[in-house]
């Protein structure tokens, strides 16, 4: 996640509940591809990006390589995190 918008300028932080609290926070009912999925109280657990069409891009344990998976709703933040308007 830090590498990839670190790509396009964006710095985050390293822990995750602190991402969470960035950029602006779209209803899951809203999500577009870019926007960023956090898991668990105040996005501390799990973080994936949203790919577009039910798919999301995630690494699912350290050590496992990243995948295309479907968006799980289980656990998942009331909102999304918007860094990149388009």
């Amino acid at each position: 996640m830090l590498y990839s918008f670190a790509g396009v300028g964006i710095k985050l932080p390293h822990y995750s509940g602190s991402q969470y609290n960035l950029g602006r926070k779209i209803p899951s009912s809203q999500m577009r591809r870019g926007d960023v999925i956090f898991y668990g109280p105040g996005g501390s657990q799990h973080v994936t990006i949203y790919l577009g069409d039910g798919q999301m891009l995630e690494a699912p344990d350290i050590g496992l390589k990243v995948r295309v998976a479907p968006v799980r709703t289980s656990g998942m933040t009331p909102y999304v995190v918007r860094y990149i308007e388009y």
